[in-house]
């Protein structure tokens, strides 16, 4: 048996489930805009570094609605090399604007995503900014020689 929990409650179960948590963090702003953050995982990104992960995010993400990439750039979170996507696209409710950073995690790749409804606010960009500071990625192979006695660790 596995223990899983949350800020609201755990629960025990067998171990043939699988753990794919994502953790939704919403807030309203003082205009009515919407700001959300989503970390999750996707075991698909397995095996992939953030730059391959990204190329196929963004061919998936060109087929949505009014898709238009801010940019595309390399970057490290808490050591590891990771990549982040701006973009903005039109839903059925109206514009949205996100900013997602992927970076390699031991069984998926791990993606940090906030959205704006319909622009990021710059306090939206400043609690993505803040979570990813104390983020902390758990290694994967390729990074596990940081970790090997008598090396420094991050």
């Amino acid at each position: 048996m596995t223990l899983h929990a949350s800020s609201w409650g755990s629960y025990e179960l067998d171990d043939s489930w699988t753990d794919d948590t994502a953790h939704v963090l919403r807030r309203a702003g003082a205009d009515g805009s919407i700001e959300t953050l989503v970390v999750h995982r996707d075991p698909g990104g397995a095996g992939s570094t953030a730059m391959e992960y990204a190329e196929k995010q963004k061919l998936l993400l060109a087929s949505l609605p009014g898709f238009v990439l801010q940019h595309s750039l390399p970057c490290q979170l808490d050591g590891i090399e990771a990549h982040e996507l701006a973009f903005a696209w039109t839903t059925p409710n109206g514009p949205i604007e996100q900013v997602q950073i992927q970076v390699p995690g031991p069984d998926g790749m791990v993606m940090f995503t906030s959205t704006g409804a319909p622009r990021l606010t710059p306090g939206g960009r400043d609690a993505l900014k803040r979570a990813l500071l104390s983020a902390l990625i758990p290694p994967t192979p390729s990074t596990l020689d940081r970790y090997a006695p008598g090396s420094e660790t991050r």
